[in-house]
């Protein structure tokens, strides 16, 4: 367990280091495509959400207005 712990520390130090020598407008780049991953994420969520609820809403627009006017679609 120390020795998980040590090398945890070991890599956060070199890690650490590592970050502070690269270029600003690396870090910006990774602070950019962080912030648009998250941003596609968000709206990944949203378009799935839309998808179903569109289903199921045109599903019982659909079950409505069959009931309604059932008299139409059905001729005797």
């Amino acid at each position: 367990m120390l020795e998980t712990l040590r090398c945890t520390d070991d890599m956060r130090i070199i890690g650490g280091s590592q970050k502070a020598a690269t270029p600003q407008f690396l870090l910006t780049f990774h602070a950019i495509s962080n912030s648009a991953r998250s941003v596609q994420i968000i709206l990944a969520f949203i378009f799935n959400f839309l998808k179903k609820t569109t289903f199921y809403l045109s599903f019982f627009a659909i079950s409505f207005f069959y009931e309604k006017f059932e008299n139409i679609f059905i001729t005797e």
